[in-house]
């Protein structure tokens, strides 16, 4: 009989279960989703130079997000040396920094769901438009802070242009078919991220909902609660440390 933790208001969904479902490309024995891709080479490529920026800027909440987890984990097996009372303490401690990652919404992404009718492709491509618009308008838009927050922003925005031009340049370079097939690649790279990521996010927030129920609970149960949300939070993060490998244009 699986043991009873005493809160059943705290469900982690696993990863594997937000993953898209994508056709195989038997030729390139790859995960290609496949869509139809306008034929105009101009359109084609700002779109995939979206795609790549949006997975680029989504990859640094996400790592954000699982590296907390990882310190997590490896907080939670050091913790084991001591006792019950330090214990229980150093856990309450693990949720709330974690909880804290998640809230620092300024350096997370949010990301809509996904429409019923949406193929993934298509979502990937409206996930990539947003981020694209969001980041413009926080490049527009007046930096927080002094004079040297000012300045390091503006000097952050000049190097991502610079980046963004030459990136446009090398995609322009490029045939009709190896866009094609870079738009296939990064629309399945897009869609796997942007599932990951509202994975973790979904987990740390139902974490921060649990946490927060048990509050008023004995030390003892609270205790066992505790270890049973770290554990639940733990597995629902990649094990695998190359979620994203690069996708050379």
């Amino acid at each position: 009989m699986r043991k009873q933790t005493g809160f059943q208001g705290f469900n982690l969904v696993p990863v594997s279960n937000y993953l898209p479902k994508i056709t195989v490309d038997n030729d390139s024995n790859k995960n290609l989703i496949k869509g139809p891709i306008t034929n105009n080479k101009e359109q084609l490529t700002n779109a995939v130079y979206k795609e790549y920026r949006a997975t680029s800027r989504l990859s640094e909440p996400y790592k954000r997000l699982r590296n907390a987890i990882k310190r997590m984990e490896e907080e939670y097996s050091r913790s084991k040396q001591h006792n019950l009372i330090m214990r229980y303490m150093r856990m309450q401690k693990m949720i709330y920094e974690l909880v804290q990652v998640e809230r620092e919404y300024w350096l997370m992404v949010d990301i809509p769901p996904q429409a019923i009718s949406e193929t993934p492709q298509e979502y990937a491509i409206r996930v990539a438009n947003l981020l694209d618009e969001q980041y413009g308008r926080n490049e527009t838009s007046p930096k927080p802070g002094g004079a040297i927050a000012q300045l390091l922003g503006t000097t952050m925005c000049i190097a991502e242009r610079a980046k963004g031009s030459t990136l446009l340049n090398t995609l322009r370079m490029k045939s009709m078919e190896d866009l094609r097939n870079l738009m296939g690649q990064l629309s399945t790279e897009l869609y796997r991220l942007i599932h990951k990521y509202l994975t973790l996010r979904t987990a740390v927030k139902d974490l921060s909902r649990a946490y927060q129920h048990t509050r008023y609970y004995p030390l003892v149960p609270r205790y066992n609660l505790l270890k049973a949300m770290i554990k639940r939070i733990i597995r629902s993060s990649p094990i695998s440390e190359d979620d994203h490998p690069k996708i050379e244009l």
